[in-house]
């Protein structure tokens, strides 16, 4: 296997742009910025139209409890803020608040600040974006740690023990069929009475009430009071 060496031009060369530069560009004239204006403020006004109605009544909510929390600094450092000073100290002193203070879900502290920041950006206020990260990090914490348990859910329908015989009979109103009912008559639940009061009712138009004689059938040596028996 052999090498060639071979031998290449070398040409110096400088890089020019494709185009001439365009320079800085010209400020709007006023009819035209008062245009841009007002298409601007449609925009915005269009965006809140086409917003669904729960989630306009979410961010009022949220602003609501924004406003809350204003009040509660405001008591412990005696100079109240306007509720648009959106800072990174106040993001984060929201959230806080919401967690220590407020017992929030730790879920909904997100959906808290979305509310907050887009009402405040409304307002003409703006949005330091490390506040937002500053708050991503703290709720994340919150959803993080594990919270005191509280009370067990109650258990549903399945988990609910059947009643006792005696209960079942006062269900019936007293009539005792001689059976056991099925799981699925004991068990108390929807429609329980109505399956209940439908099995009486059977009950009831099969061995019907006679009062103090009931009829014997003559066949087995009985019969009721005045009636004779065959032999």
């Amino acid at each position: 296997m052999t090498t060639e060496l071979k031998h290449v031009e070398v040409v110096d060369a400088e890089l020019v742009d494709d185009a001439p530069a365009a320079g800085a560009v010209a400020p709007h004239d006023p009819a035209t910025a008062a245009v841009l204006t007002a298409l601007d403020h449609g925009a915005e006004q269009h965006l809140k139209d086409i917003r669904l109605k729960k989630t306009r009544g979410g961010y009022a909510r949220d602003w609501a409890l924004w406003a809350e929390f204003h009040g509660w600094l405001a008591e412990r450092t005696n100079d109240p803020l306007p509720l648009t000073a959106v800072t990174t100290g106040t993001l984060v002193g929201f959230v806080v608040w919401l967690d220590e203070v407020k017992k929030a879900a730790p879920n909904s502290i997100d959906r808290r600040l979305t509310g907050v920041t887009v009402t405040a950006r409304s307002m003409g206020a703006e949005v330091p974006h490390g506040g937002n990260e500053g708050c991503a990090h703290r709720a994340q914490a919150a959803q993080a740690r594990p919270r005191a348990a509280g009370p067990r859910p109650r258990p549903g329908r399945r988990h609910h023990p059947g009643p006792d015989p005696p209960d079942e009979h006062r269900h019936c109103g007293g009539f005792r069929t001689g059976r056991r009912r099925p799981r699925s008559d004991r068990t108390p639940g929807p429609g329980h009475g109505r399956r209940c009061g439908r099995r009486c009712s059977g009950d009831r138009r099969r061995h019907p009430d006679h009062g103090e004689h009931p009829p014997v059938n003559p066949r087995f040596g009985g019969g009721a009071p005045g009636s004779t028996a065959r032999s």
